[in-house]
């Protein structure tokens, strides 16, 4: 019997996922690791306006708005 070889996500599906994941706290640290992983042409494929705002909202949200709170100095 021969293992299903799962297909790799798409990389706005995985752009996603590490949005997700709290791991990253902005668009560039989730380019870097795109890139790391193998994915080509990140930068055009991420690039669009409606995209970086949706990531990066999902970003803050996966840290607790972590980000908010370190740029502004408030607790």
């Amino acid at each position: 019997m021969q293992a299903v070889m799962a297909k790799p996500p798409h990389i706005l599906e995985r752009a996603f996922e590490l949005a997700q994941s709290g791991a990253f706290e902005n668009i560039t640290a989730i380019r870097l690791q795109l890139a790391r992983e193998g994915f080509a042409a990140v930068s055009s494929q991420m690039s669009g306006l409606a995209l970086t705002r949706q990531l990066r909202a999902m970003c803050h949200a996966a840290r607790g708005g972590l980000q908010a709170k370190e740029t502004s100095g408030h607790e």
